[in-house]
C-alpha cells in the first residue's frame, strides 16, 4: 500500500484513486474488482446535521444517531469522510448509493454519512487492489488518517483491525 502524502483529493489521486463521482451515480463506472474506496467532500465547513438519517433501515435498525455524536466526530476542513473496501467494488458502491437513498440494503458501515445535510454532494472514488490486499489497504489508510488527525475519518466508526 502506498503511503498517502496527505488527505486532499490531489493526494488521493496520486495514490491511484479514480472516479470522483456522486455516490448515487457511480455504480456504472466502477469496476467489479477488489479495491478500496473513499467518500469525500469538496465542501469545507462545519458539519450540518439532520435530525433523522434518511438512509435505509438495514435489518430493522434505524441509522439515526444523536447530533452530539456527529458533532463530536466531525473534523472541520477535512475532505475524507470514510474509507471502505470490498472484494467487488461495483457491488459495494452500488449498495452504498442504494443505502444513501433509503433502501434497506447491506451497507450499514458509514451510515452516519447520510445524516450530514449536504451528503448529496459527496463524491466516491475508488482504487483497485489485489484480492488479498483490499481490506489491509483500507486499514492502512485509516491508520494513516488517525496518525495525522488523532482519530479515524468521520464515518469510520469501527476500530480498524490490526
Amino acid at each position: 500500500m502506498p503511503e498517502l502524502s496527505g488527505f486532499e483529493r490531489k493526494d488521493l489521486e496520486t495514490a491511484g484513486f479514480v472516479g470522483w463521482t456522486a455516490v448515487q451515480e457511480a455504480a456504472s463506472d466502477v469496476p467489479d474488482t477488489p479495491g478500496v474506496y473513499v467518500v469525500y467532500s469538496d465542501r469545507r465547513r462545519a458539519g450540518e446535521f439532520l435530525a433523522t438519517n434518511p438512509a435505509g433501515w438495514h435489518k430493522g435498525q434505524d441509522p439515526t444517531v444523536p447530533s452530539a455524536l456527529l458533532e463530536e466526530r466531525w473534523i472541520a476542513d477535512v475532505g475524507v469522510l470514510y474509507f471502505g473496501s470490498a472484494p467487488d467494488l461495483r457491488k459495494r458502491i452500488t449498495r452504498l448509493g442504494q443505502f444513501s437513498a433509503g433502501e434497506p440494503v447491506a451497507h450499514y458501515g458509514g451510515r452516519i454519512l447520510w445524516q450530514v445535510s449536504f451528503s448529496a454532494e459527496f463524491l466516491v472514488a475508488w482504487k483497485e487492489a489485489d484480492d488479498d490486499d483490499h481490506a489491509s489497504e483500507k486499514r492502512g489508510y485509516v491508520r494513516q488518517f488517525k496518525s495525522t488527525f488523532g482519530r479515524q475519518p468521520f464515518a469510520n466508526i469501527q476500530r480498524p483491525k490490526s
